[in-house]
């Protein structure tokens, strides 16, 4: 039975979430099916392209095919009639030449030359030419004409059965077979002409195969050509035609269908928002009612009543919950402020005085000063009888008692103890901001890259684990402590750094709110064990944090993911539209989006170029971690430390934004360099003395005769940062730490070379293993 309890409490507690989250889902499930649309339209509008390119060149391919064939004739022509010049040249040279009598058979062959020259119609019947007589442009025509010919059969079959078509540009496309009706009607008469004309074609190819060309022949296909080459035009304007209407009415549906889907989608998101504040306001008012029950009890519960007179003296009178409340026994006689000044501290005791007498001044009005009364809910310790300190808090209210003649005789105090109604709203604020944070964690899990937020859980686990790993070591004393503070504190400055890439702002706080605990820890002149129990607890609510959003993320199915299952999720490309794909570079987009947020929480601009990262480190890589936390630090410290304001770079003669270069390259077989470049300021070396100084490093004579490599070694230990402000990405002086550190870890060689106003370089040259 207990177990049937507990599961209908479970279920009635998302229950109220169910109609909320059907939008969600169905919110996505549009989303994505839009996406697939899109997806196969662009792969269908792309066949559809290729379909009309095909088409289109069909009308230029007959009308080049024609040119071509009259080209030949033309050249035939030509030949033939050189043929028949030379002939009679050779008739007349050998005429001029019979200065002897000649011989039978010389007159014969004269006499033969001339009658050829004196009846061309007769000799045309049987007219050929030599390929070798041809003009090499002639050549290269036939080589042509093969080629349109085969295009024109191949696109014809292409569009009737489906196939490949290599158009005479050499260009091959793939096309489906047509089954619009008006196309097949177009390709039915395209092919009762084609056929004879491929005939003809055919044997012409056949006798230049033969060495030859036949005049005959060529003059069949001049003819043939000139009496259907327009029909054949006509046939291929047609086919352009039919295409590009059944295009229209493709796109026409298109357009229709994603209508539709943008308007189903505001709906879902009209209907996410409404539903998600519908959902607030219940919980507010229900928070309402809370408080309105917290008023009730404290209404019944018996409250410490007294009198006092001008001079804070508590009349004979008072209710016996007075001395439970206030913890104080035998009160007659004694003032407000002996009661108080054991419990309060002497500003609230002035200020009580001080309030008291402005209730005693007729010229006041009362309503006036009751928001002044520095007894509303008080804070007030005292020691039970174990010896033990106990809080309490206390309410007190102070009404006046005036007389008849208007004379202010008492006040009228009232006090009760609400140390249980001040929890109970502590549990409630909290309750509610956890909810708010809650409402903003879904919303951005709904914006984050799945790879990103996938990993950052991840990271942010190891994290937790490392820094729990850290509070369980064993130390001897206060420098044993103070190093441990200074790794949690590494660690959590890098988890920040990471929240703040993807923009999840609730662990960017968490983070804040325990990196202030670490550096007041650190500041500690005498550390304990004990004095990080606090840090505990609230490392806690971090991990709480992370559960939350691990929780949301098996909800939607992305999670136990680990990064390699996420990647596998997504999308992938057909081969027929691998071309027109975009190339994903996940660290180039983080790191390009991290500086951008970086440089406009900082009011400057910044142009940043990524390079090798995305070659030479997969995303979800080991090493990805030490890198990315690298490379995070290189960026907000180019970003805060070096690169100016736009109006300060400009005045330098410099371009408005600054230049950044971050970079992942292959030193050699068995190094690679990770290294950030920027045009900024340089390394302040003025600030980082002034800093050592301010922070007792060293004394001012000191830091005057300080080297290079000492102020290096500064700028990279922990609590030294040259910027104006403390905010979310500079100013505790722990980011080149961290740098440091990682650089120790991974046997790296770190780099730093700086030049004031020209640029600061900084570098960590790894080995591979």
């Amino acid at each position: 039975m207990a177990t049937t309890n507990h599961t209908n409490t479970t279920g009635s507690k998302y229950k109220k979430y169910t109609m909320l989250l059907t939008l969600v889902v169905l919110f996505l499930v549009l989303t994505v099916g839009m996406l697939a649309l899109n997806f196969l339209s662009t792969n269908r509008f792309t066949t559809y392209a290729q379909s009309l390119e095909v088409a289109n060149s069909q009308g230029a391919t007959s009308q080049e095919l024609s040119k071509n064939l009259l080209d030949i004739n033309l050249y035939i022509n030509t030949a033939l009639e050189q043929q028949k010049q030379n002939a009679v040249a050779t008739t007349i040279n050998t005429t001029q030449n019979l200065a002897t009598p000649v011989t039978e058979n010389q007159a014969t062959t004269v006499a033969s030359a001339v009658a050829n020259t004196e009846t061309p119609s007769v000799a045309n019947t049987q007219q050929t030419v030599s390929i070798d007589a041809l003009p090499q442009i002639a050549v290269y025509k036939i080589d042509e004409i093969k080629k349109q010919r085969d295009t024109l059969s191949q696109a014809l079959q292409a569009f009737q059965k489906g196939g490949a078509v290599t158009l005479t540009s050499g260009k091959e496309i793939s096309l489906n077979a047509t089954n619009n009706q008006a196309a097949l009607k177009s390709l039915q008469e395209t092919e009762q002409i084609w056929i004879p004309y491929l005939g003809l074609l055919d044997n012409f190819l056949q006798d230049i195969q033969k060495g030859y060309i036949s005049k005959q022949t060529s003059d069949y296909l001049v003819d043939y050509t000139r009496l259907y080459n327009r029909a054949l035009l006509t046939e291929s304007n047609n086919l352009t035609t039919a295409l590009n209407q059944e295009i229209e009415q493709q796109t026409l549906l298109q357009k229709n269908i994603q209508l539709a889907g943008i308007i189903s989608a505001f709906l879902l998101f009209f209907a996410i928002v409404f539903g998600a504040l519908r959902q607030l306001l219940n919980s507010d008012s229900r928070l309402a009612q809370a408080r309105q029950q917290t008023t009730d009890i404290l209404n019944t519960v018996n409250e410490g009543l007294f009198l006092i007179d001008k001079n804070m003296v508590l009349s004979d009178e008072y209710s016996r919950s007075t001395e439970q409340i206030l913890h104080k026994s035998e009160l007659k006689g004694k003032t407000l402020t002996d009661l108080l000044k054991d419990t309060i501290s002497q500003q609230d005791l002035d200020s009580t005085k001080l309030f008291i007498e402005q209730l005693y001044n007729a010229w006041v009005v009362e309503e006036l000063i009751q928001d002044l009364n520095p007894l509303k809910n008080i804070r007030m310790s005292y020691v039970d009888d174990k010896g033990r300190t106990q809080i309490r808090f206390l309410d007190f209210n102070f009404l006046r008692i005036v007389e008849k003649s208007g004379e202010i005789s008492k006040v009228f105090v009232s006090v009760v103890d609400i140390t249980e109604a001040v929890h109970l709203q502590e549990k409630l604020e909290k309750a509610r901001q956890q909810h708010d944070n809650e409402l903003e964690m879904i919303s951005a899990i709904l914006t984050i890259d799945n790879q990103n937020l996938v990993a950052f859980i991840a990271n942010t686990n190891h994290r937790i684990d490392k820094i729990n790993a850290v509070l369980k070591q064993e130390s001897a004393g206060h420098f044993d402590l103070q190093e441990k503070a200074r790794q949690i504190y590494r660690e959590m400055h890098s988890l920040k750094g990471e929240a703040s890439a993807i923009k999840m702002s609730a662990f960017v706080s968490a983070a804040e709110k325990l990196e202030s605990q670490i550096k007041e820890l650190l500041q500690h002149s005498n550390l304990t064990g004990n004095d990080f129990l606090a840090f505990t607890i609230n490392l806690k609510e971090l991990l709480d944090l992370n559960l939350f959003v691990s929780s949301i993320l098996e909800r939607l199915r992305l999670v136990g993911c680990n990064v390699d299952t996420v990647v596998a999720q997504q999308p992938q490309s057909s081969p027929s539209a691998s071309v027109s794909q975009t190339k994903v570079n996940p660290w180039h987009d983080y790191f390009t989006q991290y500086a951008q947020d970086i440089a406009n929480r900082q009011s400057k601009n910044v142009n940043v170029q990524v390079n090798g990262f995305d070659e030479l480190l997969p995303f979800h890589d080991e090493k990805a971690n030490v890198y990315k936390d690298i490379a995070t630090q290189f960026l907000k410290n180019a970003i805060v430390h070096g690169i100016e304001s736009p109006a300060e770079r400009l005045a330098k003669g410099k371009n408005e934004s600054g230049e950044i270069t971050l970079s992942l390259e292959k030193v050699d077989e068995n190094h690679q360099k990770i290294s950030i470049h920027d045009d900024g300021q340089g390394i302040n070396w003025t600030k980082i003395r002034q800093k050592a100084v301010e922070l007792g490093h060293v004394t001012e004579l000191q830091a005057e005769q300080l080297q290079a490599k000492d102020l290096l070694r500064l700028m990279l230990s922990s609590g030294i940062s040259t910027a104006e402000n403390q905010d979310e990405d500079a100013g505790r002086g722990v980011g080149m730490d961290i740098v440091r550190q990682l650089a120790i870890e991974g046997r790296g060689k770190l780099g730093i070379n700086s030049q004031p106003n020209q640029f600061t370089m900084m570098s960590v040259t790894f080995p591979n293993q």
